[in-house]
């Protein structure tokens, strides 16, 4: 038993083939999504030497107004990166309201006030890109269906300007009243935590003919993230077949239109090939209910991989192109994957896929 983040955490050891192992078996994300390998160690497994990120709560706090609490506290906006005060920061050029501060250790960003007040949140650059892929506009209905902490949920609220409805999932009693505290603490006022699995909602239920929207960031391997993620085989393929019944299940709500998907994961396993197989699943499925793919953040450099195990040479191009990896450290963030789907129906006629670079 031990804490960390003010979380405490349970560690067993199983037997297996003769030998004792300290680690847990795979998660399913609606049973501990917030419990990734790197919190199930006593060591801390994050990655070294990456910047803080801290992302500015709009819903309860105006850009202006950050940077004169921030210089309150002893800390200066400066023009770029390039600036060597270790209490400097400066804007993100690719996420709106994220500000980059310097690695672990060179800035102390969880002990501002702000943070404490919920008018900033403390988030990895990488975990901002699922909202912004998806970005309900405001009035929608969403459904957040591996929700805690909640960091995700409350940039969904925020994009969302805090008007229309976010359906959060967790099955976990103290981790779905966590998840209350936070949204609270954050003004996400349309944000309702459900002490339910998501996979228990049922798509025919009226209470979900308005969602529109679906964020999916499921438990993974944490490879991405952690310095000693998930590595088995078994385990590796027990996560990526409850993403694609969280996936397919997504699909089943009739009113939704697009989806997102994301991980934490580097693996292709959970990533590119949890894609093509949903898209297969429901390949003949008639257009009233069949998703495609589409370009998640276009204007995001990194696209997918070819990867040589999904079957079709022009498949393989179309998952590539259309999703978005993060890689630790080129991208000054965690390794991250996101994808995007959108309804037929209610799709726009196809645009060009984003430019790969040559094999």
């Amino acid at each position: 038993l031990w804490r960390r983040g003010g979380v405490t955490v349970l560690t067993f050891t199983q037997q297996r083939h003769g030998q004792t192992s300290r680690r847990p078996p795979a998660l399913r994300c609606e049973e501990a999504p917030t419990l990734r390998p790197c919190l199930m160690q006593g060591e801390d497994t994050r990655l070294p030497g990456l910047p803080r990120y801290v992302r500015i709560n709009t819903l309860k706090l105006g850009a202006k107004a950050a940077d004169r609490a921030l210089l309150e506290s002893g800390y200066r906006r400066a023009a770029d990166a390039a600036d060597a005060g270790k209490r400097s920061y400066h804007c993100d050029e690719d996420v709106p309201d994220l500000l980059v501060f310097k690695p672990k250790g060179k800035s102390d960003i969880s002990r501002l006030p702000l943070v404490a007040t919920g008018e900033v949140v403390v988030q990895q650059k990488a975990s901002c890109f699922p909202a912004l892929a998806l970005a309900p506009p405001p009035g929608a209905v969403v459904i957040d269906g591996c929700a805690a902490p909640g960091n995700k949920t409350s940039h969904l609220a925020m994009l969302m300007e805090n008007r229309g409805r976010v359906l959060a999932f967790d099955m976990n009693e103290r981790r779905c009243a966590l998840l209350r505290e936070r949204m609270a603490l954050k003004g996400a006022s349309i944000v309702s935590a459900r002490h339910a699995s998501f996979l228990s909602a049922a798509p025919a239920d009226p209470e979900y003919a308005g969602v529109t929207h679906v964020l999916l960031d499921p438990s993974c391997s944490s490879s991405g993230m952690s310095l000693d993620p998930i590595t088995e085989p078994a385990a590796l393929a027990e996560l990526a077949s409850n993403q694609r019944a969280l996936l397919l299940h997504a699909m089943a709500f009739p009113g939704v239109t697009a989806i997102v998907y994301s991980t934490c994961s580097v693996n292709e396993a959970e990533n590119e090939m949890v894609v093509a197989a949903v898209l297969q699943a429901q390949a003949d499925a008639p257009p009233e209910r069949r998703f495609r793919l589409v370009p998640a953040l276009p204007a995001w450099h990194r696209r997918g991989h070819r990867c040589a195990a999904i079957s079709g040479a022009a498949r393989r191009e179309e998952v590539a192109a259309c999703c978005v990896r993060t890689l630790y450290p080129d991208d000054g963030t965690i390794g991250f994957f996101v994808a995007r789907f959108e309804r037929e129906a209610a799709a726009p006629p196809p645009q060009p896929l984003p430019p790969l670079p040559p094999t």
